[in-house]
């Protein structure tokens, strides 16, 4: 018994992390950028930088999302790296392997 409820708990957890990272990047996706949009990167670089690290999975309502393997259960946004303050404002500099 207590298994399944382990299991029931990771997945809630998955589920957690992968609507946060959502949240994370819907909020960056629509936020007005000042710096020009650069052509020659592909959602295929997207998707393969960051394979190593996590799982792609479809949240219901939201799509394909990025969550961390659980080797990274302990993961929390913002938590490993600094801001730092840019000519465009302030952005967060990660110092997580995917970041």
């Amino acid at each position: 018994m207590k298994t399944h409820h382990a299991g029931i708990r990771k997945n809630r957890l998955l589920k957690t992390f992968s609507l946060a990272i959502c949240a994370l990047a819907l909020l960056f996706c629509f936020r007005p950028q000042k710096a020009e949009a650069r052509t020659d990167v592909s959602f295929s670089f997207f998707y393969d930088s960051l394979e190593p690290y996590g799982d792609w999975v479809e949240v219901e309502n939201i799509g394909t999302c990025w969550a961390p393997r659980p080797g990274y259960a302990d993961w929390r946004p913002y938590s490993d790296g600094s801001w730092a303050y840019t000519e465009y404002g302030w952005t967060w500099v990660s110092d997580e392997p995917w970041g």
